[in-house]
């Protein structure tokens, strides 16, 4: 039973994080010049792009202080960008109460190119991102067959394929996938949740002008495969400088009730989920390239069924998620 629970569990995990739309922290620092003390330049009035069903609800907590301006992506046509995704995840389980060992999955690191094929006149972007590399930063104290067994399974995913559209404020549209034949559904389910971070590569912006200070509230809804969650983020405005935005952010995220999919004749169903979590975002509004880390908490309670025994199962999830930009052009 306990192989069975196991396997969904990265892919769960790898939900939670994909959950958090791009928080993180500037990790590299102010750029080389210095932190910009200018006034943001304004933003040209532009027709927005119309909302659509399953956008998530972006709602204006405070308005920052003057001077103020409206928060867009403004890119340009031809750029590709280089990205780094690092991931650290370990778990907690427990079987009827009793408590198993910690399992520690060494980092993983995938490497993804993303094209700004064409901008539309209201700024909306049309993009493809390509996973070209993934790798398991190894550290001493990892088992080597683990490593090599996560290396060899791993390597399927290059040439995971996502072209999707990117509006002003930062809402994906028109999201497509393309898988390389051959996947396991175990491994399909992680790169559908790869799509997910692909997608939500973007912080998203309120409609109206703000100002440092500023606090907004973003409400999401993410169907993962195995798990159906609900986000509530809160996003700070902390630094504005010419063409970046530097945030802060609380994370918040709940699910109901729900089945989960498991191999083999184990079924289990979701009975109670929380996560947390808080992240800083060093956000280029000129360039697709994204500076930042998220931490996640979650915690899953599952009674699940394998072989016709039931037996209550606990999940507590650690999980950081860092973007690191390798270069831009």
């Amino acid at each position: 039973m306990n192989r069975h629970l196991l396997a969904i569990l990265p892919a769960a995990a790898l939900a939670c994080g994909c959950a958090t739309r791009s928080a993180g922290p500037n990790t590299a620092g102010p750029s080389a010049a210095g932190p910009s003390t200018a006034a943001a330049p304004p933003v040209a009035e532009v027709a927005e792009p119309p909302g659509q069903p399953g956008d998530p609800i972006v709602t204006l907590l405070e308005a920052g202080a003057e001077p103020r301006a409206p928060l867009r992506y403004r890119l340009r046509a031809g750029e590709k960008v280089v990205m780094m995704v690092d991931m650290e995840i370990a778990m907690r389980t427990s079987m009827e109460g009793r408590a198993l060992p910690t399992n520690k999955v060494p980092p993983m690191r995938m490497t993804m190119t993303i094209d700004v094929v064409e901008v539309a006149p209201d700024g909306t972007t049309s993009n493809r991102a390509i996973l070209t590399a993934v790798d398991v930063l190894a550290g001493p104290d990892d088992r080597p067959q683990v490593v090599a067994a996560m290396k060899h399974g791993m390597a399927v995913m290059v040439g995971f394929i996502t072209d999707m559209k990117l509006t002003s404020r930062g809402f994906a549209r028109d999201v497509k996938i393309s898988m390389p034949a051959g996947l396991s559904p175990d491994m399909q389910s992680t790169l559908q949740n790869l799509r997910n971070a692909t997608e939500q590569a973007a912080a998203i912006f309120p409609l109206e002008p703000v100002g440092q200070g500023a606090r907004w509230r973003v409400e999401s809804a993410l169907d993962t495969g195995p798990l159906k969650l609900g986000q509530t983020a809160v996003v700070r405005l902390d630094r504005r400088e010419a063409n970046r935005a530097l945030m802060s952010m609380t994370i918040e995220q709940t699910a109901p009730r729900q089945p989960i999919t498991v191999a083999g004749r184990t079924t289990a169903t979701l009975e109670r989920y929380s996560g947390k979590g808080e992240g800083r975002v060093n956000a280029a509004l000129d360039s697709r390239a994204l500076e930042g880390r998220v931490t996640l908490k979650a915690n899953m309670a599952m009674s699940v069924v394998a072989a016709g025994r039931p037996a209550d199962a606990g999940v507590d999830v650690d999980m950081q998620m860092t973007f690191t930009p390798a270069s831009a052009r």
